[in-house]
């Protein structure tokens, strides 16, 4: 289990104010959903881990784009990783302020629009984490096209996504990189395994 000796430093001497949970590919299994209906339109097999490009280019054909395969009930039925409840439930007890940071989707296919794309969002996030002492977690979410300009010095991120990995660390925040097949280039992933423990020891 890789835990990288970075976050012992910065932990040990620099306070952390609010902690950011990705919702696509950290908690929601997108990528499962989306190659699930390209199969059963193509009758193809791909699975989860050969998604190795962030935008599925890897695998769509010429000229589609993700979001061709979102069905009208996409974003309020997509898995929960195994991890997601253990990871939520070490965020709750962090010692600092938590909140689902997600961006606005680059395609909407027949889902609705934006619209509907956030208030699925929201409606997930209740059904799957009320349970949890939330009464509605979905309060907790924040849209933002750039993660970038929501993630401060003080704050840390857990994402998979690379354009918002190198973004936000670009800009001076802290990224836990979860570990993802479409983010080997990232510097410094973590398995998900390593980011419950790094986030269980942190401190305000």
């Amino acid at each position: 289990m890789l835990l990288p000796g970075v976050w012992g430093q910065v932990m040990n001497g620099n306070p952390y104010h609010r902690l950011y949970l990705d919702v696509d590919g950290v908690l929601a299994d997108f990528s499962s959903r989306i190659i699930s209906n390209y199969n059963l339109k193509h009758g193809t097999t791909y699975t989860h881990d050969d998604v190795t490009d962030w935008t599925f280019s890897n695998i769509l054909q010429p000229g589609q784009q993700w979001g061709d395969y979102v069905d009208p009930d996409f974003w309020t039925s997509l898995d929960t990783y195994p991890w997601a409840y253990k990871l939520l439930g070490v965020a709750q007890n962090a010692g600092i302020p938590y909140a689902f940071l997600t961006s606005l989707p680059d395609h909407n296919g027949p889902s609705g629009g934006l619209g509907a794309a956030i208030e699925g969002r929201k409606r997930w996030l209740d059904a799957k984490f009320t349970h949890l002492g939330e009464l509605t977690p979905s309060r907790r979410l924040v849209v933002a096209d750039r993660k970038e300009l929501v993630v401060g010095p003080h704050d840390i991120l857990v994402e998979d996504a690379p354009k918002n990995i190198h973004a936000v660390r670009e800009a001076g925040g802290h990224v836990m990189a979860l570990a993802q097949p479409w983010n080997t280039e990232v510097w410094n992933r973590m398995s998900p395994e390593a980011i419950i423990l790094t986030i269980g020891g942190l401190h305000a």
